[in-house]
Formats: C-alpha cells, structure tokens, sequence
C-alpha cells in the first residue's frame, strides 16, 4: 500500500518528496494528505491551519519554515490536475487502510508487551539490554528459547534458532556448507532483521556492528559475515541468559579483542 501510494503522488503530487525526503508515507505527510488530497487544495490552505496539521499534529518541525515553499510548489505543481476524482478515491482509500494497519499494529503491540510481562523479569531484562532489541524481538525469543537450562550449550541454541551450517553433498570431494533448514523458522528471520538492524548506519556503534566491520575487512562477503554475527548473537544471549547479567558491551569489546577499535569508532 505505502508503494501504491507513493506511486499515486509521482502522479497528483510529484514535488511533494521534496519536502517529504524520507517518504511520502510517512505518518506526517499522510496527515497532509487526509485534510489537503490535491495540490490545489495544498495551495489554497490556510497558513495556520497547514501548521497545525504538518508540524503540531504531524510532529514535521523541520519542515515549519518551509510550508510556504510547499503551498508555492503545490501552486505550480506538474502533477495531474484534471480527470483526479478516480485517483483521488484510491488514495482516500489508501489513507484509510494504512491508518488502519497501524492502529492493528498498535494493538497488537499491546497484547504482545502484556503478554510479556508474565515473562520471568530478569530474562525480558537481559534481552532488553541488548542493543536494537524489539519488543517483538524479544516475545520471538523468549517463546522460542523457553527455559534455557534446557541447552547445553549455544551450539544448541543455535540449532534451535536455526542459525547452524551444514554439509551440503554434491557429489564431488569438496564439502561445502550452507545455512541449516532446520530450526524455529520465525526466530531466524527475527534475528536477520535484528542483524540488518544492528550494521544499519544510522544506529549508534556497537561491538556487534565493530565485529561484522572486521569480518568484512578480512575479505567475508556480506551475507556471510551477516551470518556470523548472527551466530554471535545467539551465543551472547546463550551465555547471558545462563548468568542472568545483562549485556555489557564494554566487556563484549574486550572479549572480542576489538576495544581499540570500538572505542576509536565510537568516538
């Protein structure tokens, strides 16, 4: 729906990504169009009313000082301006069903966060502490891991996750490895998105994004050094889950031989 949208403004509103560099799908620039559909109805808006939809509603405070830019743009706009009745209902009906899905997405984000809390404290407070952790993250892992006395080690855990390699035959001698099939299908994809997270570059530095930064200075391809720090992370939660201690990255560092460097890139 949020391409259906954006494709629509390409259309009515092509100079509205100007102003909504992020995406014209955000939360604030939905809210513009909700009140104002067309870029005649942005141009003939009333300065006060404009403010009080984008930046007190909307929460866009960057963009306070340029909405008479935007009401000038919208005047002289090169979108579509005739025959819109058809297009104009499809993006009402896009609006309405993207604030919908939120507001799903905001109920289901409650029942998950109380369900959580008849988690054991102390294991929600150890993934909590973990860098980039999600509430979902953590409601994924917890009932996937259950009670991990149950693990002898993190090779364990790993296979459970389904983050472990195997043997590929091929029929040749040499053996290759890929990732298992086996495994909590749901927790492995939540720890992928909790990789991609963690080495995004808009997130603060981290041990982890340190150690992946070294993989890939040693020549590792992404996917694959992905895929060890994927690894890394099941053993961390494994070892301090078994504690009961919180993460501390300043340890981590140190036990990962990259302190210098984490440090160095933090500052």
């Amino acid at each position: 729906m949020r391409n259906q949208l954006t494709a629509i403004e390409d259309v009515l509103f092509p100079e509205l990504k100007e102003f909504f560099k992020t995406s014209v799908t955000t939360p604030s620039a939905r809210l513009l169009l909700e009140a104002y559909p067309t870029p005649n109805h942005v141009a003939a808006a009333d300065p006060a009313d404009l403010h009080r939809i984008v930046v007190r509603q909307g929460h866009a405070t960057k963009l306070a000082v340029r909405l008479m830019d935007l009401q000038l743009a919208a005047a002289d706009s090169a979108g579509l301006s005739t025959d819109t009745d058809a297009i104009e209902q499809i993006q009402e009906w896009l609006l309405y069903q993207l604030r919908l899905v939120e507001s799903q997405i905001e109920q289901v984000e409650a029942a998950i966060g109380a369900v959580l809390e008849d988690w054991p404290a102390q294991e929600r407070q150890v993934l909590a502490s973990f860098p980039a952790m999600t509430m979902l993250g953590q409601a994924v892992l917890l009932a996937s891991i259950g009670d991990i006395a149950c693990f002898r080690d993190d090779r364990q855990l790993r296979k459970l996750l389904g983050w472990y390699p195997e043997a590929r035959e091929s029929g040749s001698s040499l053996s290759k490895h890929r990732l298992g099939r086996s495994g909590n299908r749901m927790a492995r994809r939540e720890l992928w998105l909790w990789v991609l997270e963690l080495i995004a570059p808009r997130r603060s530095d981290t041990p982890f994004r340190a150690y992946y930064r070294r993989l890939r200075d040693r020549g590792l391809a992404g996917q694959v050094a992905m895929g060890h720090l994927a690894g890394k992370l099941i053993s961390v939660i494994f070892n301090c889950l078994r504690s009961g201690t919180t993460y501390d990255p300043q340890r981590h560092a140190r036990d990962l031989g990259i302190a210098d460097a984490w440090h160095n890139a933090e500052a």
